[in-house]
């Protein structure tokens, strides 16, 4: 009876942790529940419906053209736009529920053009900030090794750009910009090889200009 009865705490206590689970999955479930219940009440449902739209109508329209994703996002959001309100005009009888219906489609196109664009130019802005910090960094380079280090890593980045001209895939843009910042870093270089006059030099000079025999030779 021993083996049976190991069997059976065995069993027993699996089906205890079983039940745990279970509750805790329950508990879990009935949180995100509520969370989710929370989200739809307070953003629009319309902004739901048009973010699913979006994403496939943007894949299809990056899948056809894809140099032109930063417009890609607005044809596809109003494209979405478009198709609910058709949909809205076509289920909702009455009209105040469809005005109400397509303002708030508008709204929530803003709430997801808005956010996107911003969040696009915020980063256009800190990759400019960052490429001008870069060049003053190497055009004012503190120490020949430095601005050696700058001109060898300039060059890489140059030729690492180089190298995709055969295959027809480079970005003209970034290749002007590449050759730019090796410009610049061999500008700094030869700043620094010119030769920095000594102060005894310009004690000299000024002597020999306020010298009336040197003048009068």
């Amino acid at each position: 009876m021993s083996p049976v009865k190991d069997f059976l705490s065995i069993l027993q206590s699996d089906y205890h942790n079983f039940e745990k689970y279970f509750k805790s999955l329950l508990k879990n479930y009935s949180r995100l529940y509520d969370f989710i219940e929370r989200v739809i009440q307070i953003v629009p449902f319309e902004v739901f419906v048009l973010l699913f739209l979006s994403i496939i109508i943007l894949i299809l329209i990056n899948s056809v053209s894809p140099s032109t994703s930063k417009f890609n996002l607005l044809f596809a959001v109003l494209a979405s736009v478009g198709i609910y309100i058709v949909i809205a005009k076509v289920g909702i009888i009455n009209k105040k529920r469809l005005s109400d219906s397509i303002d708030r489609t508008f709204i929530s196109a803003l709430l997801i053009l808005v956010p996107t664009y911003a969040f696009y130019f915020l980063t256009l802005l800190y990759k400019y900030l960052i490429g001008l910090y870069r060049k003053r960094k190497i055009a004012s380079s503190e120490s020949m090794e430095k601005s050696i280090f700058h001109l060898q890593s300039a060059y890489s980045e140059l030729m690492s750009e180089y190298y995709q001209l055969a295959d027809n895939n480079y970005d003209s843009r970034k290749l002007k910009e590449k050759i730019q910042i090796l410009q610049i870093a061999s500008d700094g270089l030869l700043d620094l090889l010119k030769p920095v006059p000594s102060p005894m030099a310009d004690v000299n000079n000024v002597t020999a200009i306020n010298d009336p025999e040197t003048v009068s030779h």
